[in-house]
């Protein structure tokens, strides 16, 4: 057989369920442990030839040909993807083909690192909140549940930058959404028999009515933001340069010069409301339970903000002045990736690291594995943002990181992502001294990762 043709190894489990059961006990100890057996390999979900088979891909180079360079080959109609998008619609995340690179050339432009700079004020009022209310726990001693407030922090800045002055009539919505819809699709995701989501059981029925209030709710705004727009309707006026939905509205594909439609301005606002919320969430969650543990780059962090801000508030304009801000969430997503796997389906027969992936096979990378790989890292377990400096940063593989994906599909949001960490962090150092009381952080594998249980911190108000 030759080298390019070379069948991977399978994972070792049991001989009628496979890896059914590592799997249900620990997604993220059984990916891991994957890696023991090669760079690509097999892994068996139920009795062979009538179970299921993915091929793991962990190798860097395995990771750019999947995601970049045979990206054409390999696409979104995995499971998971096809849950998200029955569930959330065909937003940038969860669509594919010509419509997909037509709605990318019209988004993109709104999502360079100059156009987010000009959502800096939206972001730093929602922190400046979360400042003055950590203010009392500071007083009082009492711990601040980290996950939480990041949960909200995130969910205010992501409503108000995309719907500005009518974020507040959508945040009920969302909030009481956003959990069942997740939930549902976690659980039709673990199933090992998926009935057709038309069948009126509880959580199907619970599931459809959310999704029917989530996507009214945004309907509701983009009608009314396109009839004030067109004159026919009076209601706030939009800040200078618009919020980002005004800029969706304006936004026209640079190939055709074709707007989006009603339906599909509706599915990026669901989209851009999921995929800025959590993955940030957890992303600062991890940030700042990391400094916690690590009071040395905490006050490194301190007196990086001290000597550019000079006790005034952080502005988007700060933060290429901010390196260590930027290391240290570089490092959080590194150790906790939100999304901590992506799986994709080949549609032609291809080679991937010399090992054979035939058509149809379900191909799954993962953030977790690779990004802790001692080869590519070394002590990959520790917290180490000076690993973020330099040489040690350039001479790296391409895709031994990779928490915003890569290649044609890489995540949209990445300068917003970047600019909400670097204020977050310098803001919450600049004023407060984090403690850990949560000892460490226990995190379990959905559809993101999410920790299992609160994630609480001590904070003490520092002297101005």
């Amino acid at each position: 057989m030759q080298a390019e043709r070379r069948v991977p190894p399978e994972v070792p489990g049991g001989r009628l369920t496979g890896s059914i059961r590592d799997l249900l006990r620990d997604q993220l100890g059984t990916y891991t442990a994957a890696l023991r057996h090669g760079d690509v390999v097999t892994m068996r979900v139920g009795p062979p030839r009538l179970g299921t088979s993915s091929c793991l891909v962990f190798h860097p180079d395995g990771v750019q040909h999947v995601l970049a360079s045979a990206a054409r080959t390999y696409l979104k109609k995995d499971p998971v993807y096809t849950e998200l998008r029955l569930w959330f619609g065909d937003g940038l995340l969860t669509d594919e083909g010509p419509r997909w690179q037509a709605r990318r050339r019209t988004v993109q432009p709104l999502f360079t690192a100059r156009q987010v700079a000009a959502f800096d004020a939206p972001m730093l009022a929602e922190v400046q909140a979360l400042l003055q209310r950590w203010d009392t726990h500071a007083r009082t001693g009492e711990p601040v549940d980290l996950h939480a407030d990041m949960t909200a922090l995130t969910l205010y800045v992501v409503s108000r930058v995309l719907l500005g002055g009518e974020a507040d009539e959508t945040l009920e919505s969302i909030a009481a959404t956003y959990p069942v819809l997740n939930r549902h699709v976690l659980r039709r995701i673990a199933s090992l028999v998926r009935l057709p989501h038309q069948v009126p059981l509880p959580g199907n029925v619970r599931a459809h009515a959310a999704k029917a209030r989530l996507f009214g709710s945004a309907r509701e705004v983009v009608r009314r933001r396109t009839a004030r727009r067109d004159g026919r309707r009076e209601g706030p006026v939009s800040p200078p340069g618009g919020d980002l939905l005004d800029r969706l509205l304006a936004a026209r594909d640079p190939e055709t010069g074709a707007g989006l439609s009603e339906e599909e301005l509706v599915s990026q606002v669901v989209t851009f409301l999921l995929a800025g919320q959590e993955t940030s969430a957890i992303a600062l969650t991890a940030a700042l339970h990391l400094l916690a543990q690590h009071p040395e780059a905490q006050e490194r962090l301190h007196d990086e903000a001290a000597a550019v801000l000079a006790g005034r508030a952080p502005q988007a304009a700060d933060v290429p002045q901010l390196p260590l801000a930027a290391h240290v969430f570089y490092e959080a997503l590194r150790l906790y990736p939100p999304a901590w796997a992506s799986a994709r389906r080949a549609e032609t027969d291809d080679a991937v690291c010399g090992y054979r992936v035939d058509e149809g096979t379900m191909v799954v990378i993962s953030q977790w594995v690779t990004q802790r790989d001692p080869r590519w890292w070394e002590e990959p377990e520790r917290f180490l943002p000076g690993r973020w400096v330099g040489d040690q940063s350039a001479e790296r593989h391409r895709y031994a990181w990779f928490p915003f994906g890569g290649g044609p599909r890489a995540c949209i949001g990445r300068h917003f992502a970047l600019q909400e960490a670097v204020l977050v962090l310098s803001a919450i150092v600049q004023r407060f001294r984090l403690s850990p009381v949560t000892p460490a952080l226990n995190v379990q594998a959905g559809v993101t990762l999410q920790p299992r249980e609160a994630v609480l911190a001590g904070v003490e108000a520092r002297g101005l």
